[in-house]
């Protein structure tokens, strides 16, 4: 990903899909470069439901799942952690999401759109896209 580029949804799911980026955004429909507004210094970039679907078209479906899930009842919580992220995750290739960056993992190590590897660390992450291929595709 070229640096000042904040397109690492785009370039992470690009590398679990194994397309490039720029087919990708065709498929989603935008490039991700678009100003949203004049006084807003960042591009437009991709919303994860775009993703979704662009991978289904592809043949892959992404499933959306929380990696600190909890119920939240006015002051109560309650944490619905468990170790069935991390199973799903030593099985099946995910796009790893923090509140501001993506990261692509392939059931062994993270490969960061800015150009790093490094092993995971769940601590990092909030939720994440699972990447299955599928027998049917979304037209």
């Amino acid at each position: 990903m070229p640096p000042g580029d904040n397109r690492c949804l785009l370039y992470s799911a690009s590398m679990i899909l194994g397309v490039k980026p720029t087919d990708l955004a065709l498929s989603v429909g935008c490039s991700g470069l678009e100003p949203i507004w004049d006084s807003f210094p960042n591009n437009r970039g991709h919303h994860v439901q775009e993703i979704v679907f662009a991978a289904l078209a592809l043949g892959w479906a992404a499933i959306y799942f929380e990696l600190q899930p909890e119920l939240v009842k006015g002051s109560q919580r309650i944490d619905l952690r468990s170790d069935a992220a991390l199973r799903a995750l030593k099985q099946f290739p995910a796009v790893l999401l923090s509140d501001t960056h993506a990261v692509a993992w392939d059931t062994q190590m993270i490969y960061d759109p800015k150009g790093r590897i490094y092993p995971i660390d769940l601590r990092s992450f909030q939720a994440g896209l699972l990447f299955l291929k599928s027998e049917n595709q979304f037209s």
